[in-house]
């Protein structure tokens, strides 16, 4: 996804092409691991860091886990549809 502007934080986006949830926005993690070794490719063909990582809670019955990723120059949040089906 483009990586100008960024979208309401709000606004997640179900992705069958990621492999991974992730996020702009650091303020929806109450806590992250830090992590500044790894990168993530993105659509437009770079290499995106990644900030850090952890659980995003989006409503009190809603949690996702497994290490949300913090991408910082990505303009939207996006949930993997691919890891969502494989938890059980």
């Amino acid at each position: 996804f483009g990586m100008k502007g960024k979208s309401s934080q709000g606004v997640w986006i179900l992705d069958f092409g990621t492999t991974n949830n992730m996020t702009p926005f650091p303020s929806l993690f109450a806590s992250f691991q830090p992590n500044n070794k790894q990168f993530i490719p993105v659509i437009n063909g770079d290499n995106a860091p990644i900030v850090g990582f952890n659980n995003i809670q989006l409503e009190p019955s809603l949690l996702l886990h497994n290490n949300v990723l913090h991408v910082s120059k990505l303009a939207n949040s996006l949930i993997s549809i691919t890891k969502s089906s494989l938890q059980t």
